[in-house]
């Protein structure tokens, strides 16, 4: 279902989001990224772990819906924001990769 999913979008206009399993984002950040991801015309995945739902913005997923697949990730384009111990090594071979 992913990749039928991701394969009806055009080339591009997908931004995968994610976070890992060990990273703390605060709730201004969520707030920030999701005004962000809502503001843009791309289609995303992000990856948001149940614990942390509670940190999105009211009605986040009902505004979203045409635009998102939650899944996790795919091969598509990202933005790296690595925040501590292997994340920086990890950014880097996506970029490099």
């Amino acid at each position: 279902m992913h990749i039928r999913w991701i394969n009806t979008k055009p080339n591009g206009s997908v931004v995968y989001v994610s976070f890992g399993s060990l990273a703390e984002v605060g709730l201004e950040q969520m707030v920030e990224i999701s005004s962000g991801l809502k503001g843009t015309n791309a289609y995303f995945l992000w990856v948001v772990r149940e614990p942390k739902e509670p940190k999105l913005p009211d009605n986040f997923k009902h505004m979203t819906r045409e635009k998102v697949l939650e899944a996790l990730g795919l091969g598509v384009p990202m933005v790296a924001m690595p925040q501590w111990a292997d994340q920086a090594t990890n950014a880097k071979h996506v970029e490099d990769v």
